[in-house]
């Protein structure tokens, strides 16, 4: 089938626009998925990442090293004396092990060993099993590795909640500097039109001058006009740059990308409603203190560090005690066995003494800590509070500029019907309303911010799978 030219330039047309099309937003990355890109490259979540990972690969390799462990031994002999007598011996075994972290340990043993020179001898050889046992009667406490691994799993429990807090923190980092990027690309946009403005405004002035319309004061005002706002245009597009550079590194995000900043994004309007949702009693303190101790990662991992340390001094106490086995033995070729071991340390030097006062030493350290965490969380749900008490402050204030800004628009327009001020003057009046704006949302933004660091602090939300945000009971 033939194709006129006019069909073939259509058909190339709508290809071009297609491929332009997946080219152009190919590239858009939401705020949605820019969190849940951060939260899998972010450095310092990676890091953490890492040991969580590696703490869970020691409590395998804990698990790992009681389990059975098969050893292979062989050793050959071969002795030639003279041409006449010539001799190989052969000797192997295979041992086992494997310490049960109830107390008992299992050891066992096939071996064999022989003369391998003619075929006769080869029926001579000696083999045989041997098994061994041991339990621990008293004191009963964990073996060694199973105290490593207790106080490993406490370790895991401290890296998990963590990691938990540190994405929980980062996601809320990140919506304040997404939220600041926002009004820095309004503000650069902003900063374009009061450029423009001084520019139109600066031509109005000097066609006056011309026709002795217009002073020299006139002109540099107009010229001074402009210097300032190419002064706050390339700040305010710098300030962008460098707030985007900075949002970008953070979360890993590819530089080619473009970042959309939408208000209305559904995953922003979430957080809001989930953050208008929240109820706090901000007079009772005790209570909200209550939550952030419950809360708090600090006093989760002091506490633990107290346990273990409770744990080790009892241990400790017991190895000062009496050790009482119970222990057998059977050889195949020999005979079996059934017996009682005990063991008493009669004189250490005083190691007993100094370990034990060492414990409990650094258990009277972290008690201490603790009643110093207990001080620095109180400080910092002042801190929340009073800031968020100051954000709400400063909203009204900049509820009423916005208010003056939107009446003197207001006004402004009447003025130019019956001409009171010129078009410049109006513009100008319609620029201070859209920064009055831009101010007001910007305090809304800190405001959420601090309400969302509060919420935290209080583990009011659970940020489920990264960047869900649910509520809590």
């Amino acid at each position: 089938m033939k194709l006129s030219y006019r069909s073939l330039a259509l058909l190339v047309t709508v290809l071009l626009v297609s491929s332009f099309n997946v080219v152009a937003f190919a590239g858009e990355i939401g705020l949605e998925e820019a969190i849940a890109v951060g939260l899998n490259h972010n450095s310092d979540i990676l890091d953490l990442q890492d040991n969580l990972e590696s703490i869970k690969r020691e409590l395998k390799q804990l698990k790992a090293e009681d389990d059975w462990q098969l050893d292979l031994t062989v050793d050959g002999y071969a002795n030639e004396l003279n041409f006449d007598d010539e001799s190989s011996d052969v000797e192997f075994s295979i041992t086992g092990s494997r310490t049960y972290w109830w107390g008992l340990t299992l050891e066992s043993e096939l071996y064999g060993t022989g003369n391998y020179s003619t075929e006769e001898e080869l029926s001579n050889d000696e083999t045989g099993l041997k098994l061994s046992l041991s339990q621990n009667l008293y004191p009963s406490i964990p073996t060694e590795r199973e105290q490593s691994y207790i106080n490993k799993e406490l370790d895991l429990q401290v890296a998990q909640k963590q990691l938990e807090e540190e994405k929980e923190a980062k996601i809320i980092t990140w919506l304040g500097d997404y939220l600041n990027l926002l009004r820095l690309k309004e503000k650069q946009e902003l900063a374009v039109q009061q450029n423009e403005l001084a520019l139109n405004n600066f031509k109005e002035v000097s066609a006056k001058q011309e026709i002795n319309e217009a002073s020299e004061i006139d002109i540099l005002t107009a010229q001074i006009e402009v210097q300032q706002a190419q002064y706050s245009l390339k700040e305010a597009a710098n300030n962008y740059q460098q707030a985007k550079k900075s949002f970008y590194s953070q979360l890993k995000l590819n530089i080619e990308d473009e970042l959309l900043l939408n208000e209305d994004s559904d995953y922003l309007l979430m957080i809001k409603d989930l953050a208008r949702a929240t109820e706090l009693d901000l007079e009772n303190k005790s209570r909200l203190l209550d939550l952030g101790i419950a809360n708090s990662v600090e006093i989760f991992e002091n506490c633990l560090e107290q346990q273990s340390k409770k744990d080790d001094l009892k241990w400790s106490m017991a190895d000062d005690k009496p050790d009482i086995d119970l222990t057998g033995s059977y050889d195949s070729n020999k005979q079996w066995g059934v017996g009682v071991s005990l063991s008493y340390n009669i004189f250490d030097s005083g190691k007993q003494r100094l370990t034990e006062e060492t414990l409990q030493a650094e258990l009277a350290t972290l008690k201490r800590k603790y009643d110093d965490l207990i001080t620095d969380l109180s400080l910092e749900l002042d801190q929340l509070i009073d800031q968020l008490k100051l954000n709400e402050n400063s909203l009204k204030a900049k509820e009423l500029s916005l208010a003056k800004a939107s009446l003197e628009a207001k006004i402004a327009k009447e003025q130019l019907k019956i001409g009171l001020i010129d078009d410049f003057e109006l513009k100008e009046k319609d620029l201070s309303l859209k920064e009055a704006k831009i101010n007001y949302s910007g305090v809304e933004d800190s405001l959420l911010v601090n309400k969302l660091e509060l919420i935290k602090f209080l583990g009011k939300v659970d940020f489920r799978g990264g960047n869900q945000i649910e509520k809590r009971d």
